[in-house]
This record gives structure tokens, C-alpha cells and sequence, in this order.
């Protein structure tokens, strides 16, 4: 790596995208962690497509994209991926139109709806 030495040193090379995970990398709690704004920033200003990571199934995009903003870092629903956004889309392609019997938070249930699921609460109906 080039750049300053010590622990926070410039890369070597950029990439075209980065996937930033959000609870514990983005932010801690209700607040942004430190250089997080920065980097991110940082990064749109150079064209570089930042989308952010969630496998937590209780909120959806347009949540964390809410929560990013209120927190300084200004986020469009398309900028983030969930767990649950990648379920439906693989269900959808590989099942289009199933009957599902979803574990899980409401908001599994409601994304799997939305998606064109029939969301069963009965194992044996699908």
C-alpha cells in the first residue's frame, strides 16, 4: 500500500465498486462510525459506486437508506442490499409465483408478498 504510513495508508489501487457492510462498519448504534462519511464521500467524488450490505431480514432498503441520510450520509434504497431483497430475487427467478412458508420477521413476509409470493402459514400447503 502507498500513502501515509501507519495504520490508515492509501490503496494501492481503486476498484469500480465497493460493498460496505452497515452495522459495525458504517455505522455503531445512531451514529456514523469515524472516516465513514469520509471514505464514502470520498469515493463518489472519484466515480466509484458504493452499495451498502445487510443481512438483517427486520428492515428493508428504503429503511436504511432513511437511516443513512438522517445519519449524514445521503443513501437511495438502490444503494442498498439486504438478505431479503437477495432471497426474493433468487425465489423469483428460480419460483416464480410460489407458495411459501417463510421463518421469519414481517418483513420477510411482507418483501416475499410484494415480490408475487402466496405467503402460506401452513407447511403443508406448499
Amino acid at each position: 500500500m502507498t500513502g501515509t504510513t501507519g495504520l490508515f495508508r492509501a490503496p494501492d489501487r481503486l476498484y469500480g465498486g465497493y460493498l460496505l457492510d452497515l452495522d459495525g462498519t458504517v455505522y455503531l448504534g445512531d451514529e456514523l462510525l469515524p472516516g465513514a462519511a469520509r471514505a464514502v464521500e470520498g469515493l463518489r467524488r472519484l466515480g466509484r459506486r458504493v452499495l451498502f450490505l445487510s443481512n438483517n431480514p427486520t428492515s428493508d432498503p428504503r429503511s436504511y437508506a432513511r437511516r443513512l441520510t438522517a445519519l449524514g450520509l445521503p443513501a437511495d434504497p438502490a444503494d442498498v442490499l439486504t438478505s431479503v431483497a437477495a432471497l426474493t430475487r433468487w425465489l423469483a427467478r428460480r419460483h416464480p409465483g410460489a407458495t411459501v412458508f417463510p421463518i421469519g420477521e414481517e418483513p420477510l413476509r411482507r418483501a416475499l408478498r410484494q415480490a408475487g409470493f402466496t405467503v402460506s402459514d401452513d407447511p403443508s400447503r406448499i
